[in-house]
C-alpha cells in the first residue's frame, strides 16, 4: 500500500482572511519577565510563576509550551 503525505505548505489562506500566530509570551503578559528573572537566578520557584500568570490559563497545552520554553532558556522551575 502505497500512502502520500500531502503538504499544504503551497495553499494560501481566501482573499482577506488573515492568519495570526500569537507566540506563547504575546499570549500572556508576565512571560517574558519570568524568563528574565529565571535567567538572571538560574532558576524560578512555582510560587514566582504562579504568581505571574493570570489565573484564565485553562489550557495544557499553553502550560506545557511555558514550561518548554523555561527549559529551553535553562532555566530550572523548583
Amino acid at each position: 500500500m502505497f500512502i502520500r503525505r500531502l503538504s499544504l505548505d503551497h495553499l494560501e489562506p481566501p482573499e482577506g482572511w488573515v492568519i495570526k500566530y500569537e507566540s506563547i509570551e504575546d499570549k500572556y503578559d508576565g512571560i517574558r519577565e519570568l524568563i528574565a528573572l529565571g535567567k538572571e537566578k538560574g532558576y524560578l520557584l512555582y510560587d514566582e510563576v504562579n504568581d505571574a500568570l493570570p489565573d484564565n490559563i485553562n489550557s495544557p497545552k499553553d502550560l506545557d509550551s511555558i514550561f518548554y520554553l523555561f527549559g529551553d532558556a535553562g532555566i530550572d522551575v523548583i
